[in-house]
């Protein structure tokens, strides 16, 4: 006699034939899991190594440096200086990280705070990879995307943690992996965004990013647009708290740094960007100060070299020549 839910296999059915199903499986996820792991043990190798060989900073990061370090003299005063031409969560991290390193014995020099910020970067592009993978399962999953997850999770771990920008910016001084991470972290809640946390959560990463990066506030705009989009099979009660939400934390992370610095952004003026230069002067004046002209520039060509013995039976430039070829056989000097 069969009794329901017993765990009695099928008399009909071979001994072990579910065992021996499951198995395959079980060693292909193995297999999936082995090479994830050996992809972000790759990917932190080698920004290690990028970093440790790394000859010099980039112009940007010795910026990023310095704001840190007039940060950490000045306090959120520095803010409001007109040297203050960038975002101030990632100099933050730096001097964070650099006066942990100083607590543990550090030197106060231009090493320490290299290294301060390179550690930085290198966790957050970690973080890149990490989320790259989190963001691919939740969109397999949710899209029912025909590939297997764990296939599609491989691929965008190697490509995020492989891509030579990623790589570059991972060892170098440099923002934009600190708002990547932040930016990814944003679309990984808006996925779900039926969650009751999802509108608090991607306007706090929205928040995270903009004071990383002024781009940050695209992903507050875009959540907003997905709550709308899908406002009648969620309800418009549901989607009003969502977008309330999502304001609420944005507003509570970057209003403290738009009350102490008084503008919305060091970077270049949003009215600049819609209207131009000129329409956009008079109404920033008061904020940037009189602009000065360029100086004045003259071109003046020098004396042609006389040629090398090798190359006086080389064939001259033509009239259709290319400008590169042309500015190769004729030197030129700037004056101001």
């Amino acid at each position: 006699m069969a009794v329901a839910g017993s765990s009695r296999q099928d008399p009909e059915s071979p001994p072990g034939s579910s065992e021996q199903a499951v198995r395959p499986k079980r060693a292909r996820a193995n297999a999936y899991r082995c090479a994830l792991l050996a992809v972000l043990v790759l990917a932190g190798a080698w920004r290690a190594v990028i970093a440790l060989n790394m000859p010099c900073l980039s112009r940007d990061g010795v910026t990023f440096c310095w704001y840190a370090r007039d940060l950490g003299e000045q306090g959120p005063a520095f803010l409001k200086e007109e040297s203050a031409q960038q975002h101030p969560l990632f100099p933050v991290m730096i001097l964070a990280t650099q006066r942990a390193a100083r607590a543990l014995g550090a030197p106060d020099s231009p090493w320490t705070w290299q290294r301060s910020g390179q550690i930085v970067a290198w966790t957050a592009g970690m973080v890149v990879v990490v989320l790259s993978v989190v963001l691919t399962v939740q969109l397999v999953r949710v899209l029912a995307m025909p590939i297997n997850v764990w296939l599609a999770a491989v691929l965008a771990a190697a490509l995020a943690a492989l891509l030579p920008l990623n790589v570059r910016l991972s060892a170098d001084v440099m923002s934009d992996q600190v708002f990547l991470a932040f930016y990814l972290a944003g679309v990984v809640a808006l996925v779900r965004i039926k969650a009751r946390a999802a509108g608090f959560l991607c306007g706090g990463f929205a928040g995270l990013a903009f004071l990383t990066r002024p781009e940050g506030a695209a992903l507050l705009i875009g959540g907003l647009a997905a709550v709308i989009a899908i406002a009648r099979s969620m309800g418009w009660k549901v989607s009003f708290i969502r977008a309330s939400t999502a304001i609420a934390a944005f507003l509570l992370l970057v209003g403290p740094f738009w009350g102490i610095s008084g503008r919305l952004t060091p970077k270049k003026n949003p009215l600049e960007i819609l209207s131009g230069e000129q329409a956009a002067a008079g109404a920033w004046r008061t904020l940037q100060g009189p602009r000065r002209s360029p100086p004045e520039m003259s071109w003046t060509r020098l004396p042609r070299p006389r040629p090398s013995r090798a190359a006086r039976g080389a064939k001259s430039c033509t009239a259709s020549s290319l400008p590169s070829r042309a500015c190769t056989s004729r030197g030129f000097k700037r004056t101001m």
